[in-house]
């Protein structure tokens, strides 16, 4: 064996080596992404459970005929706000609410996640069945609160 043959083999050998441990470095480096995205989604969980459970507790203070400011102010900015639809489309004015409709709720659900279900709560035409809703009348001030027993 020559010395160019036996050059080319230790060479392919340092190549093999150092490509076993880049892959090793790289999956390492998945591994703790994943791991830190993990925890990120465990601690929005734990952050809408407790936001939920103390917007809960405030909803009692809302009395009808409260204004919306001081709805804001007792519970802060809501996930969703739904407008009364007034277009054409009949399938779209059935599904969605009759007068302006807040919605706070959380928008992550970790459990779901965790049974192999989407995470994400997307609320399209009305609030979901366990979001604390607030209704409002022609007025503008506060028609009805709604706070769900089947909250998490």
């Amino acid at each position: 064996m020559g010395f160019r043959q036996q050059t080319c083999r230790k060479s392919s050998i340092k190549q093999a080596g150092y490509r076993s441990w880049a892959v090793k470095r790289s999956m390492k480096k998945v591994g703790l992404v994943l791991g830190v995205v993990t925890l990120l989604a465990m601690l929005a969980s734990l952050v809408d459970f407790w936001q939920f459970g103390s917007l809960k507790r405030r909803a009692f203070l809302i009395k009808p005929g409260a204004t919306k400011v001081e709805v804001q102010r007792v519970l802060g900015r809501p996930t969703t706000v739904f407008m009364p639809y007034t277009g054409t489309n009949f399938l779209v004015w059935v599904l969605s609410v009759p007068s302006e409709t807040w919605a706070y709720g959380s928008t992550f659900d970790l459990p779901s996640a965790l049974h192999g279900e989407l995470p994400l709560h997307l609320r399209m035409f009305r609030p979901e069945s366990n979001d604390l809703t607030i209704v409002f009348g022609a007025s503008g001030r506060v028609a009805q609160v709604i706070v769900p027993s089947n909250a998490p």
